[in-house]
């Protein structure tokens, strides 16, 4: 066995400490605020691209559709769908972080040499 290669992981839970200053939480929650702008952006450019493939589909086949047709809308709508659940968990993810940071304690930062 080649040594140089050989690898060792190690996962163990560890827990982080650290002051939380007004600033930083103020700097965190916008970033996570411009996430969820950006989530609920892709979530409302999904839906119009989802309309849009389905309003193409119904086009390009004559009426009423048949069965492949609805097939393939049926499954623009799932692939819609199934993307969506996956932004909104992404949501739900950035909104609890941004409640949580919003509920941390805050110390304030004391000053070297100031005591």
């Amino acid at each position: 066995m080649d040594t140089s290669q050989s690898h060792l992981l190690l996962k163990r839970p560890v827990t982080v400490k650290a002051i939380v200053t007004p600033r930083w939480k103020e700097e965190t929650q916008q970033q996570l605020q411009t996430q969820l702008n950006q989530v609920d952006n892709q979530l409302q450019q999904l839906e119009m691209q989802g309309q849009r493939m389905i309003a193409e589909i119904q086009k390009q086949t004559i009426q009423p559709p048949g069965p492949q047709t609805a097939q393939q809308m049926e499954n623009v709508q799932l692939q819609v769908n199934q993307r969506k659940n996956e932004l909104l968990e992404q949501k739900k993810y950035d909104a609890s972080a941004v409640e949580s940071g919003a509920n941390a304690r805050t110390q304030p930062r004391s000053r070297p040499g100031a005591n």
